[in-house]
Protein backbone atom coordinates (compact mmCIF):
# COMPACT_ATOMS: atom_id res chain seq x y z
CA UNK A 1 0.00 0.00 0.00
CA UNK A 2 1.35 3.47 -1.05
CA UNK A 3 1.83 6.07 1.53
CA UNK A 4 -1.03 8.00 -0.39
CA UNK A 5 -3.42 5.02 0.27
CA UNK A 6 -2.38 5.10 3.80
CA UNK A 7 -2.96 8.59 4.58
CA UNK A 8 -6.72 8.28 2.82
CA UNK A 9 -7.27 5.04 5.35
CA UNK A 10 -6.38 7.10 8.48
CA UNK A 11 -8.73 10.27 7.68
CA UNK A 12 -11.33 8.12 8.55
CA UNK A 13 -10.11 7.36 12.13
CA UNK A 14 -11.33 10.82 13.12
CA UNK A 15 -14.59 10.12 11.55
CA UNK A 16 -17.55 8.51 13.88
CA UNK A 17 -19.96 8.35 11.15
CA UNK A 18 -18.16 7.02 8.27
CA UNK A 19 -17.03 3.65 6.78
CA UNK A 20 -13.50 3.26 5.96
CA UNK A 21 -12.42 1.31 2.95
CA UNK A 22 -12.57 -2.17 4.89
CA UNK A 23 -16.03 -1.78 6.06
CA UNK A 24 -15.37 -0.43 9.61
CA UNK A 25 -16.13 2.25 11.72
CA UNK A 26 -12.72 2.63 13.93
CA UNK A 27 -14.21 5.34 16.28
CA UNK A 28 -16.56 2.20 17.88
CA UNK A 29 -13.46 -0.14 17.36
CA UNK A 30 -11.77 2.03 19.55
CA UNK A 31 -14.33 2.47 22.02
CA UNK A 32 -14.39 -1.15 22.16
CA UNK A 33 -11.15 -1.61 22.74
CA UNK A 34 -10.96 1.15 25.50
CA UNK A 35 -13.45 -1.20 27.49
CA UNK A 36 -11.75 -4.47 26.45
CA UNK A 37 -8.72 -2.95 28.15
CA UNK A 38 -11.10 -2.09 31.85
CA UNK A 39 -11.00 -3.82 34.76
CA UNK A 40 -12.93 -7.05 34.68
CA UNK A 41 -16.40 -8.01 35.56
CA UNK A 42 -18.71 -10.99 35.17
CA UNK A 43 -22.26 -11.89 35.53
CA UNK A 44 -23.50 -15.23 36.26
CA UNK A 45 -27.54 -16.22 36.34
CA UNK A 46 -28.80 -18.49 39.22
CA UNK A 47 -32.10 -19.60 40.46
CA UNK A 48 -32.08 -17.14 42.74
CA UNK A 49 -31.23 -13.80 40.46
CA UNK A 50 -27.95 -12.71 38.81
CA UNK A 51 -24.71 -12.22 40.16
CA UNK A 52 -22.42 -9.08 39.59
CA UNK A 53 -18.99 -9.00 39.87
CA UNK A 54 -15.91 -6.98 39.25
CA UNK A 55 -12.55 -6.04 40.25
CA UNK A 56 -12.01 -2.64 41.48
CA UNK A 57 -7.77 -1.88 42.09
CA UNK A 58 -6.77 1.30 43.39
CA UNK A 59 -4.51 3.00 42.12
CA UNK A 60 -3.56 4.64 45.17
CA UNK A 61 -2.44 2.92 48.42
CA UNK A 62 -4.61 4.78 50.93
CA UNK A 63 -7.59 5.24 48.78
CA UNK A 64 -10.63 4.34 50.31
CA UNK A 65 -12.10 0.86 48.78
CA UNK A 66 -16.08 1.70 49.81
CA UNK A 67 -15.93 5.43 47.87
CA UNK A 68 -15.71 3.52 44.77
CA UNK A 69 -18.92 1.64 43.62
CA UNK A 70 -18.62 -0.07 40.24
CA UNK A 71 -21.75 -2.04 41.10
CA UNK A 72 -24.94 -0.08 41.08
CA UNK A 73 -28.71 -0.19 41.60
CA UNK A 74 -30.37 1.12 39.14
CA UNK A 75 -34.31 -0.15 39.61
CA UNK A 76 -35.75 -1.99 42.56
CA UNK A 77 -34.66 -5.26 41.20
CA UNK A 78 -32.12 -4.11 38.68
CA UNK A 79 -27.99 -3.45 39.12
CA UNK A 80 -25.24 -2.88 36.25
CA UNK A 81 -21.72 -3.24 35.93
CA UNK A 82 -18.85 -2.34 33.55
CA UNK A 83 -15.83 -2.09 32.30
CA UNK A 84 -14.08 0.85 30.92
CA UNK A 85 -14.16 4.27 31.58
CA UNK A 86 -15.67 5.48 34.69
CA UNK A 87 -16.85 8.55 33.98
CA UNK A 88 -18.80 7.29 30.93
CA UNK A 89 -20.72 4.74 33.42
CA UNK A 90 -22.07 7.66 35.47
CA UNK A 91 -23.51 9.27 32.81
CA UNK A 92 -25.01 5.49 31.83
CA UNK A 93 -26.07 5.09 35.30
CA UNK A 94 -28.25 8.07 35.22
CA UNK A 95 -29.64 7.87 32.07
CA UNK A 96 -30.46 4.27 33.12
CA UNK A 97 -32.52 5.94 36.27
CA UNK A 98 -33.36 8.38 34.31
CA UNK A 99 -35.45 5.75 31.55
CA UNK A 100 -37.06 3.98 34.62
CA UNK A 101 -38.46 6.98 36.62
CA UNK A 102 -40.11 8.22 32.88
CA UNK A 103 -41.86 4.42 32.59
CA UNK A 104 -42.80 5.01 36.45
CA UNK A 105 -44.23 7.79 35.79
CA UNK A 106 -47.08 6.35 33.50
CA UNK A 107 -47.33 2.94 34.55
CA UNK A 108 -48.05 0.74 37.14
CA UNK A 109 -45.66 -2.04 37.07
CA UNK A 110 -41.87 -2.44 37.00
CA UNK A 111 -40.19 -1.77 33.53
CA UNK A 112 -38.92 -4.84 32.25
CA UNK A 113 -35.35 -5.68 32.00
CA UNK A 114 -35.30 -6.17 27.65
CA UNK A 115 -37.03 -3.00 27.78
CA UNK A 116 -34.57 -1.06 29.50
CA UNK A 117 -31.53 -2.69 27.31
CA UNK A 118 -33.67 -1.96 24.45
CA UNK A 119 -34.16 1.63 25.03
CA UNK A 120 -30.26 2.52 26.68
CA UNK A 121 -29.09 0.62 23.48
CA UNK A 122 -30.48 2.61 21.20
CA UNK A 123 -28.99 5.80 22.41
CA UNK A 124 -25.91 4.07 22.59
CA UNK A 125 -25.73 3.34 19.18
CA UNK A 126 -27.30 6.80 17.92
CA UNK A 127 -24.03 7.89 19.42
CA UNK A 128 -22.18 5.89 16.59
CA UNK A 129 -24.13 7.73 13.90
CA UNK A 130 -24.00 11.87 15.26
CA UNK A 131 -21.44 14.17 14.41
CA UNK A 132 -19.73 15.82 17.30
CA UNK A 133 -19.94 13.26 19.93
CA UNK A 134 -18.36 9.68 20.16
CA UNK A 135 -19.38 6.83 21.49
CA UNK A 136 -19.10 5.11 25.32
CA UNK A 137 -15.89 3.86 25.95
CA UNK A 138 -17.33 0.87 28.04
CA UNK A 139 -18.97 -2.64 27.66
CA UNK A 140 -21.86 -2.93 30.03
CA UNK A 141 -23.66 -5.78 32.05
CA UNK A 142 -27.43 -5.56 33.22
CA UNK A 143 -29.14 -7.55 35.44
CA UNK A 144 -32.33 -8.01 36.87
CA UNK A 145 -35.29 -9.97 37.92
CA UNK A 146 -38.40 -10.33 36.01
CA UNK A 147 -40.74 -12.41 34.94
CA UNK A 148 -39.70 -14.74 37.94
CA UNK A 149 -36.19 -15.13 36.87
CA UNK A 150 -32.84 -13.43 36.58
CA UNK A 151 -31.99 -11.75 33.21
CA UNK A 152 -28.67 -10.85 32.07
CA UNK A 153 -27.84 -8.32 29.08
CA UNK A 154 -24.65 -7.76 27.77
CA UNK A 155 -23.93 -4.40 26.02
CA UNK A 156 -21.25 -2.61 23.62
CA UNK A 157 -20.23 0.73 23.11
CA UNK A 158 -21.82 0.37 19.56
CA UNK A 159 -25.42 -0.53 21.34
CA UNK A 160 -25.24 -4.49 20.21
CA UNK A 161 -26.64 -6.13 22.92
CA UNK A 162 -26.92 -10.14 23.64
CA UNK A 163 -28.70 -11.70 26.53
CA UNK A 164 -26.21 -14.41 28.14
CA UNK A 165 -26.45 -16.92 31.17
CA UNK A 166 -22.99 -16.17 32.47
CA UNK A 167 -20.62 -13.41 30.40
CA UNK A 168 -17.07 -11.91 31.04
CA UNK A 169 -15.96 -8.58 29.77
CA UNK A 170 -12.94 -6.22 30.14
CA UNK A 171 -8.95 -7.27 30.04
CA UNK A 172 -8.71 -11.09 29.28
CA UNK A 173 -12.56 -11.71 28.79
CA UNK A 174 -11.78 -14.35 26.44
CA UNK A 175 -10.28 -16.31 29.35
CA UNK A 176 -12.51 -15.57 31.35
CA UNK A 177 -15.35 -16.50 29.02
CA UNK A 178 -13.79 -19.88 28.72
CA UNK A 179 -13.49 -20.49 32.23
CA UNK A 180 -17.54 -19.90 32.82
CA UNK A 181 -18.20 -21.93 30.01
CA UNK A 182 -16.33 -25.03 31.65
CA UNK A 183 -17.98 -24.19 35.15
CA UNK A 184 -21.38 -23.00 34.89
CA UNK A 185 -24.48 -25.03 35.80
CA UNK A 186 -28.06 -24.21 35.23
CA UNK A 187 -29.10 -25.41 38.48
CA UNK A 188 -26.70 -23.28 40.45
CA UNK A 189 -27.77 -21.01 43.51
CA UNK A 190 -26.62 -17.25 44.78
CA UNK A 191 -23.86 -18.89 47.02
CA UNK A 192 -22.40 -20.72 43.88
CA UNK A 193 -22.79 -18.32 41.80
CA UNK A 194 -21.08 -16.10 43.88
CA UNK A 195 -17.87 -18.37 44.11
CA UNK A 196 -17.82 -19.27 40.90
CA UNK A 197 -18.04 -15.30 39.95
CA UNK A 198 -14.75 -14.43 42.28
CA UNK A 199 -12.92 -17.73 40.83
CA UNK A 200 -13.26 -16.03 36.90
CA UNK A 201 -12.07 -12.72 38.85
CA UNK A 202 -9.14 -14.17 40.04
CA UNK A 203 -8.11 -15.88 36.87
CA UNK A 204 -5.11 -14.25 35.40
CA UNK A 205 -5.10 -11.55 38.32
CA UNK A 206 -2.44 -10.04 39.33
CA UNK A 207 -0.64 -11.21 42.51
CA UNK A 208 -1.67 -9.99 45.78
CA UNK A 209 -4.96 -9.02 44.73
CA UNK A 210 -7.02 -8.89 48.09
CA UNK A 211 -11.02 -8.89 48.72
CA UNK A 212 -11.74 -5.31 49.24
CA UNK A 213 -10.57 -5.01 45.84
CA UNK A 214 -13.07 -7.22 44.39
CA UNK A 215 -17.01 -5.75 44.57
CA UNK A 216 -20.17 -8.50 44.90
CA UNK A 217 -23.72 -8.38 44.23
CA UNK A 218 -26.42 -10.79 44.13
CA UNK A 219 -30.17 -8.85 41.88
CA UNK A 220 -33.00 -11.15 43.24
CA UNK A 221 -36.54 -10.54 43.11
CA UNK A 222 -36.48 -8.26 46.43
CA UNK A 223 -33.98 -5.96 45.23
CA UNK A 224 -29.95 -5.51 45.29
CA UNK A 225 -27.59 -6.77 48.12
CA UNK A 226 -23.92 -6.68 48.35
CA UNK A 227 -21.64 -9.09 49.29
CA UNK A 228 -19.60 -8.50 52.33
CA UNK A 229 -15.60 -8.46 51.92
CA UNK A 230 -15.42 -11.87 54.51
CA UNK A 231 -17.44 -13.67 52.72
CA UNK A 232 -15.90 -12.64 49.57
CA UNK A 233 -12.79 -13.71 50.85
CA UNK A 234 -13.69 -17.18 51.67
CA UNK A 235 -14.20 -18.06 47.71
CA UNK A 236 -10.53 -16.48 46.97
Amino acid sequence: MYSSDIDETNRYCYNLCTFNPFGEVKQVDYANTCAMKGEPAVGIVTLDGVVLATQKRLKLKYAIGESVEKVKEIGSTMGITFSGLFPDFRIITKLYRKTIAEFNLVHDHPLPVHCLMRSVSTSMQELTQSTGVRPFGLSLLLAGFSDNRGQLYFMDAAGSNSAYKACAIGRHMHERTLFLERKYRKRMDAEDGVSLAVQSLMLRSPRGLSADQMEVAVVEDYGMYRIDEETVAKYM
